[in-house]
């Protein structure tokens, strides 16, 4: 199992794999493993319109969970950067 930190994950060995470097597969075991398409369906569920990735590290499983929930999912870091993009910085 993976184990989430502030820059990578901690794999099942206890070895510190930088985001950078996790494969698809792992990023499917993510998704799956802290069930979060079933947690995001029971927030729809709740009345929950869109589920909005507010950590850093949430943009590395965005399209695995996209492709698990008929939530829409919000990635306020594209926003912050067609901002910065229009303000020239």
């Amino acid at each position: 199992m993976l184990q989430a930190l502030g820059y990578g994950f901690l794999n099942k060995d206890g070895q510190q794999v930088p985001f950078g470097a996790i494969g698809l597969k792992e990023l499917e075991t993510i998704t799956d493993t802290y069930v979060l398409p079933e947690l995001a369906e029971w927030f729809r569920g709740c009345g929950m319109e869109a589920l909005v990735l507010g950590c850093t590290h949430f943009p590395y499983f965005k399209a695995s969970l996209a492709e698990r929930t008929s939530l829409p999912l919000l990635d306020p870091a594209e926003d912050m950067v067609r901002r910065l993009r229009q303000s020239g910085t």
